[in-house]
């Protein structure tokens, strides 16, 4: 029982009222912290379980080879690629990460080996999902009513990839209850499939739907699950009818579009995410080329992504994906395979490939003997293949704790119903000596303690920049940007928001040193380098502006903002005919971008707008994008010409530096 509640506290610590901190770059540092002190716990009680000989599991000789050992490796692995990675404390998060997942995996399958704990998981994990569904069937018939409200889809939809691979299961479950029991559980089931239809993920749609039609051959196929078909039909026909009662919502409210069709019909978002998978994909091939054994190093591809993107734009920069992620920064790859081939190189993907050859093995185990096989067994290898189906488009995956807990949980599942060796006795004297679990404990809790401090250490980072941007007083918050950075080197943010704070004290040149090493730990958005080129412009070093924009064209080569920057700076540093060739570029990809951007530049906001109101040609100025290099221009030209805002009174966002 207490295993169920920490495991729902990490379901819902993101909702836990803790302060953010603001982005601790890439990492979920409340889910790990959470996740971490919880299974230090439980590691601690089952090694004393061990030492009592309470416990009634050890590994069998196939649960060491084909699960643990590949486990294991890539772990060892993951830890090694510290020795060349540019940021060695990401390689000891991931690696951390990795050996928590170890731990819960030997946890699970413990508890799976007494009693009736696979019911209570599987309860804990179902109602802690359908909390955050009736919050995301709040949320949609809120847009619904109003046509605004949250964004759904970012909240929501990476809950979408754990109910999906946790569905084929309580599928299973739900259609061998009778009467009440059959009713709760397909209200439970309801809820969880109008997350996933809330969460506008055309992904998770897809997915729930392969979910649907594999458990459906799976009734129909395994004698033990043809009696029970019926009650399958009875599902499927509510799944089908419960998305219209939720548009019953929109009877009551604003004539509108509903989120789902205004989704499933974005064929220019489509686009968008495709390409930027793309992009990514061609970034991770780049890392792969320049270390094909190694890789960049363990949970590195954040730090690393705008070099070898540029890289990927100096072969093509005619590239149409290029036009991708210019405004905010790409931390994952979004397919967790090309992730781990760029970081870990092709020994950590064949290390990982163990791995998936062990699922595999125990797929054909169990087709081999399909009738007698547990159809619990064939709906847990279900759940994996989805989820690993997931993870080729997702960045969730493996980077998310809380998803990882559900991949291993189902593998857990599949090994107990797939792996047991008769002979009980000779099977756990045999895995005792084949992967000994008492190391494996204790080595578990250690690294849960290490997660925990080493998420505490990055928050404190965290909470000290946030602390900093609100001091008033230079001296004393320069003192703090200056804490945070020597207690996490990382922090890009400690050292982006020195800078930016030092430009708005006028002291142009101080700042460019510390927004150049946020840059270079991966904070390269337009708007990030239009400040560090701000920056050198303002302290006379007009060839250094000139020289951070014709990196941002490296990195943008398809942005009309990036573009038509550089010719001004060109024009500014006498270089008139390049000038004209970058502007032509900008305006050949969107003209009224490109004519907009230029006359904000050089003219201001006052000047976009008349000429916009007058020629439908231009782009109005609020509707540049992207918005945060919008209002970096804006912010010099405040600087420049401080009378202009009178002529264009707006207000500026926010803390603008950080859009």
């Amino acid at each position: 029982m207490l295993f169920c509640i920490g495991w729902a506290i990490v379901f819902l610590a993101l909702l836990f009222p803790l302060p953010q901190f603001g982005n601790t770059f890439i990492h979920s540092w409340r889910v790990d912290l959470v996740a971490s002190l919880f299974l230090a716990v439980s590691g601690i009680v089952l090694l004393s379980k061990i030492r009592r000989k309470k416990t009634t599991w050890s590994p069998g000789r196939n649960e060491a080879m084909l699960i643990l050992l590949p486990i294991a490796a890539f772990i060892v692995w993951s830890g090694l690629s510290a020795f060349w990675a540019n940021s060695p404390s990401s390689v000891l998060h991931h690696t951390l990460i990795w050996s928590l997942y170890l731990l819960f995996f030997v946890l699970v399958r413990d508890l799976l080996n007494e009693g009736r704990n696979y019911g209570k998981l599987m309860l804990t994990a179902s109602l802690c999902l359908a909390f955050f569904g009736i919050l995301a069937i709040f949320s949609y018939v809120t847009v619904l009513i109003f046509t605004s409200g949250p964004s759904i889809g970012i909240i929501y939809m990476k809950y979408g990839e754990q109910i999906n691979s946790l569905f084929p299961l309580l599928m299973i479950g739900v259609i061998g209850f009778r009467g009440r029991k059959f009713a709760a559980g397909a209200a439970l089931l309801t809820i969880l499939w109008l997350l996933i239809f809330s969460s506008l993920s055309r992904t998770n749609l897809i997915l729930f739907v392969f979910c649907i039609v594999s458990v459906g051959l799976l009734v129909l196929l395994h004698r033990k699950l043809r009696p029970h078909k019926l009650r399958f039909a009875a599902l499927v026909l509510i799944f089908t009818a419960a998305p219209f009662t939720l548009h019953i919502a929109s009877l009551f409210g604003e004539t509108g579009t509903a989120p789902i069709v205004g989704r499933v019909s974005d064929s220019q978002g489509l686009t968008g995410s495709n390409n930027f998978r793309k992009l990514m994909l061609s970034v991770s091939a780049e890392m792969v080329k320049a270390n094909p054994l190694l890789g960049v190093g363990a949970d590195n591809f954040g730090f690393e992504v705008n070099r070898y993107r540029e890289i990927v734009s100096e072969k093509d920069p005619s590239n149409p994906n290029l036009a991708e992620s210019e405004d905010y920064i790409p931390e994952r790859a979004h397919n967790e395979f090309a992730q781990i081939a760029g970081e870990l190189g092709i020994i950590g993907l064949v290390i990982f490939a163990m791995l998936l050859a062990g699922i595999a093995i125990m797929g054909f185990s169990a087709l081999k003997d399909f009738q007698k096989t547990s159809p619990y067994a064939f709906a847990a290898l279900l759940g994996i293949a989805i989820f690993l189906a997931s993870s080729l488009v997702t960045s969730f995956s493996f980077r998310l704790i809380q998803n990882g807990f559900v991949f291993f949980f189902l593998l857990a599942v599949a090994s107990k119903l797939i792996l047991r060796q008769r002979g009980k006795e000779s099977n756990d004297d045999r895995g005792k000596r084949f992967f000994p679990l008492l190391p494996v404990l204790v080595f578990g809790v250690i690294s849960c303690i290490s997660l925990a401090g080493y998420s505490l250490v990055r928050v404190y980072s965290s909470a000290l920049t946030i602390k900093a941007n609100s001091t008033a007083d230079m001296t004393k918050a320069k003192q703090l940007y200056g804490s945070a950075m020597s207690i996490d080197s990382t922090n890009a943010g400690a050292f982006y928001y020195q800078g930016i704070r030092l430009i708005e004290e006028k002291r142009y040149a101080e700042a460019v040193p510390f927004i150049q090493r946020s840059i270079e730990l991966g904070r390269a958005r337009s708007s990030d380098l239009s400040y560090l080129a701000t920056a050198q412009s303002l302290a006379g070093d007009h060839a250094g502006a000139e020289s951070t924009f014709a990196y941002a064209v490296r990195l943008y080569p398809r942005s009309p903002f990036v573009l038509t920057r550089y010719a001004a700076f060109l024009k500014t540093n006498g270089k008139h005919d390049q000038a004209e060739m970058y502007l032509a570029k900008a305006r050949e990809i969107d003209a009224g971008s490109a004519s907009s951007w230029w006359i904000l530049i050089n003219e201001g906001a006052k000047a976009v707008s008349d000429r916009a109101a007058i020629d439908p040609a231009f782009v109005p100025v609020m509707d540049l994008y992207p918005s945060g290099s919008l209002y970096a221009i804006v912010a010099e030209r405040d600087i420049r010409f401080p009378d202009e805002r009178t002529k264009f009174p707006w207000e500026k966002i926010s803390n603008t530096a950080d859009q």
